[in-house]
């Protein structure tokens, strides 16, 4: 997956999972912050500093977000946030500096979902296996 494929994806999938937060049957308190999850994730999209997407590439990012969110069926919010927080860091990891002022109030909303939805949350093996996840995702 090239860079930006890999940026808008995951920034993508941080706004469809906020979204399907505030759907769940969650309480309130993981709603609105799923809630906050998705205005970040959306905001960063649209923010993120690169030239304009084509079709092709809105509709492989399209794709690329449905392969976790599987539409119809019933996902694991806890591992899915995971799943983020992990190609979050990896995006960070890999852009300018500058342009982590996109990425953090995502990577820290997605976190804050996290430890809403665990509240034993640790980084340890639920990331050792979102991360092989991701890894598979973005070969």
């Amino acid at each position: 997956m090239n860079p930006s494929t890999k940026i808008f994806s995951i920034l993508s999938l941080s706004a469809a999972l906020g979204q399907i937060i505030t759907k769940s049957g969650a309480d309130d308190s993981a709603k609105w912050r799923g809630q906050k999850l998705y205005e970040a994730g959306l905001e960063a999209t649209g923010r993120y500093p690169f030239p304009q997407l084509t079709k092709s590439k809105l509709s492989q990012i399209g794709k690329k977000v449905e392969e976790v969110c599987k539409p119809g069926e019933e996902i694991s919010i806890v591992e899915t946030l995971s799943f983020l927080i992990c190609g979050l860091i990896d995006i960070r990891a890999k852009t300018n500096f500058y342009n982590w002022k996109y990425i953090d109030p995502v990577l820290k909303r997605a976190v804050w979902c996290q430890e809403k939805f665990d509240p034993k949350y640790k980084f340890d093996d639920l990331h050792a296996k979102a991360l092989e996840d991701y890894e598979r995702w973005t070969a």
